[in-house]
């Protein structure tokens, strides 16, 4: 957890250091997995807009060697996830490199 003391605008971020993504905002996205590239290490998933309307939304994750993979509880690797799972992903904006995953679990 950071601390931010200083002026009254100075920008507060977090993050937790694991890949190289200290002081960024760690985000959270739920849906299924509609898309899985296993070359290029990137995972693309639908989720359901929070606005009430039913549109449904696609997100790209690139998803690094350090990334946690679990289902029910236990790890798991890019390989063993598949199309139509239900998920959840912390993740972080990376700016130019995209949007990267840090967590993801396989959820029922």
């Amino acid at each position: 957890m950071t601390i931010c003391l200083g002026l009254i605008f100075a920008p507060c971020a977090y993050g937790n250091g694991q890949n190289g993504q200290a002081n960024k905002p760690i985000q959270i996205v739920r849906g299924y997995i509609s898309g899985i590239n296993w070359v290029g290490s990137r995972l693309t998933i639908r989720w359901l807009q929070p606005n009430g309307v039913t549109v449904y939304d696609d997100m790209t994750f690139s998803v690094p060697g350090g990334a946690k993979i679990t289902r029910n509880g236990e790890s798991i690797t890019l390989s063993d996830v598949q199309i139509g799972d239900n998920i959840k992903v912390e993740y972080v904006d990376a700016g130019l490199a995209g949007l990267r995953a840090l967590n993801i679990s396989i959820v029922k």
